[in-house]
């Protein structure tokens, strides 16, 4: 495969990506190349902005990074790697905006952590969780998507359960008995 056709493929699975991945309301920040093999996947034109690089994409909820726009820019709005197809002279990357730049993601990153950190000790508090050891260990540090936090709460206030460390999906819990 050339490298052209090789360029192509990976920009027609990253635009494939992001089609079917991302909100209908996110607004994209693209060079002239990447906009267009987006729309040719459905997004329309009004959901895409030109960006080259050169200054801040602002209004955009992502940038799409491709080869005629470096990364060192996309670092610095977009802080947060969502995704990545190809390598070397092919990579795409999409990264998710923050308003504040880098040091505003970071920030919000490390208030996203403490959250975590405390609603897993508030759950190890629950009479009604049995976990194991290591499962202990990740509520305690933050290790768990605070989407499963939310629902072993709600659980929680229903059920008695026990989160077995055996079973290999995270959703996968033994209800013992309920209230």
């Amino acid at each position: 495969m050339s490298a052209l056709a090789a360029g192509a493929a990976v920009r027609s699975r990253a635009a494939a990506w992001i089609a079917g991945q991302v909100s209908g309301y996110a607004m994209v920040a693209c060079d002239p190349g990447m906009c267009a093999v987006l729309q040719a996947q459905g997004i329309p034109a009004g959901r895409l902005l030109l960006w080259t690089g050169a200054a801040s994409p602002l209004g955009a909820s992502l940038v799409v990074t491709s080869p005629p726009v470096s990364t060192q820019p996309a670092d610095q709005y977009a802080p947060a790697l969502i995704a990545g197809f190809g390598s070397g002279a092919t990579r795409i990357e999409v990264r998710a905006t923050e308003p504040g730049g880098a040091a505003a993601y970071e920030s919000a990153l490390r208030a996203d952590l403490a959250a975590r950190r405390a609603a897993g000790s508030q759950l190890l508090r629950n009479r009604h969780i049995q976990c194991t050891a290591p499962d202990t260990g990740q509520l305690r540090a933050g290790q768990v998507d605070s989407r499963l936090l939310a629902t072993l709460a709600a659980l929680a206030s229903q059920y008695s359960f026990v989160w077995p460390r055996s079973v290999t999906h995270p959703l996968a819990l033994q209800c013992c008995s309920g209230k």
